[in-house]
């Protein structure tokens, strides 16, 4: 905590994640508290799941911006203050490219889900996958950033 007063541990960035953190939250309670009638349940739920992956951009693009791989990353703060600016902007940039494929790709499920009536089981199972699939593909492509020394 004594490196965020001495703003030493990326202090501004800090605040854009409580404030992605505060909007999750709240999307989530949002759409919890419109869940009234189950015919709507659906439209709510894909709703929430489209916000999640939007904020899941969101964040990977702070991250590319600031460069702050720390937040996401089996990266030490001391370890990617010693990184090149390079590496860094490797590694974020692989955050952006993979999570922003994937949460792209689910928003477009989900639009599409809305037309065809598909489950919410496999809704739920489409966005588990692709997350899964964007954990996955950034922690290679970190391994393969890491290869290149």
């Amino acid at each position: 905590m004594s490196e965020l007063k001495k703003g030493g541990y990326d202090a501004q960035t800090l605040g854009g994640f409580i404030a992605i953190f505060i909007l999750f939250i709240g999307s989530i309670l949002f759409g919890i508290s419109q869940v009234g009638d189950i015919s709507n349940a659906t439209i709510i739920y894909r709703i929430m799941y489209i916000d999640s992956a939007l904020l899941l951009i969101l964040m990977a693009l702070i991250i590319r911006a600031k460069d702050s791989i720390h937040w996401i990353s089996s990266y030490s703060y001391e370890d990617v203050k010693k990184m090149s600016p390079k590496k860094k902007k490797m590694i974020s940039t692989s955050l952006l490219v993979t999570f922003g494929s994937s949460m792209t790709a689910l928003i477009v499920y989900m639009i599409i889900a809305m037309f065809l009536g598909t489950s919410m089981f496999l809704d739920m199972m489409v966005f588990t996958v692709l997350i899964l699939v964007a954990v996955f593909w950034m922690l290679s492509a970190q391994s393969k950033i890491n290869d290149k020394k």
